[in-house]
């Protein structure tokens, strides 16, 4: 603990992970899925993931509660991962996926994941870039990632999140869209790069607003589209 650098708003490490090479394994730097007690300060950086189930993965479900928080996660590289390369789930295992309306209440039991920050992450070889997958009663909140570089056979998906930035990105999926945003709210996107013959962006949900997306020079940003007919008219900016 450095109580200067927290003087400073300088993150600080209660625990540190750094240096590491994971081979195989299901996960490279995993959280989850029994987190009750809470996991937070945690400061991952220069590792590299080679042939993983997962890159970084945080899961959990309703009935587990707790709280994961402080996440810092920062030059990270990964190579031929199977499944997806950044994955935070609170549907672990499917457990208690609601109908499309239901929106349950939130109890002690509800799981939070929060404040998780990726910088500089490089992954070539995925099925899957990014899942995003919050819970309609707790979405995830303030995840941020920049500059992340993921070539992989599907883009990034984002379900039950708001609040979040996702800045100087680039994805190559083999198919699109590129992103997939559902029933997110209030989040930035800049896209740095993505292949030419994909579309960029599909929104679906009604809870979707706030979307503000940034393209490269010389986009027409209309034709980079797909909206679902329920997103509200001023949903994307």
């Amino acid at each position: 603990k450095d109580r200067e650098g927290r003087e400073r708003g300088v993150p600080t490490e209660d625990v540190l992970i750094q240096n590491c090479v994971v081979y195989q394994g299901h996960g490279g730097f995993v959280v989850g899925s029994e987190m009750s007690g809470g996991v937070r300060n945690v400061y991952v950086r220069d590792c590299t993931f080679i042939n993983t189930d997962i890159g970084l993965r945080f899961k959990s479900a309703r009935g587990r509660g707790g709280v994961v928080e402080k996440i810092y996660i920062e030059r990270i590289n990964m190579l031929d991962i199977d499944k997806a390369a950044i994955s935070i789930s609170l549907f672990y295992e499917q457990k208690q996926r609601p109908k499309q309306d239901e929106v349950p209440p939130v109890t002690e039991e509800t799981p939070a994941i929060r404040d998780i920050h990726f910088k500089e992450v490089v992954c070539r070889g995925v099925q899957k870039a990014v899942v995003l997958d919050g819970l309609p009663e707790m979405p995830l909140s303030n995840i941020t990632m920049e500059k992340v570089s993921i070539s992989a056979q599907e883009g990034f998906f984002c379900s039950e999140v708001v609040d979040s930035s996702f800045k100087q990105v680039e994805f190559f999926p083999q198919h699109g869209p590129v992103m997939t945003l559902a029933n997110t709210a209030n989040v930035t996107i800049e896209v740095v790069a993505y292949p030419e013959d994909q579309r960029l962006l599909r929104v679906e949900g009604k809870r979707s607003q706030g979307i503000r997306i940034i393209v490269p020079e010389g986009k027409e940003l209309r034709e980079e589209l797909e909206i679902g007919a329920e997103v509200p008219a001023e949903a994307i900016q």
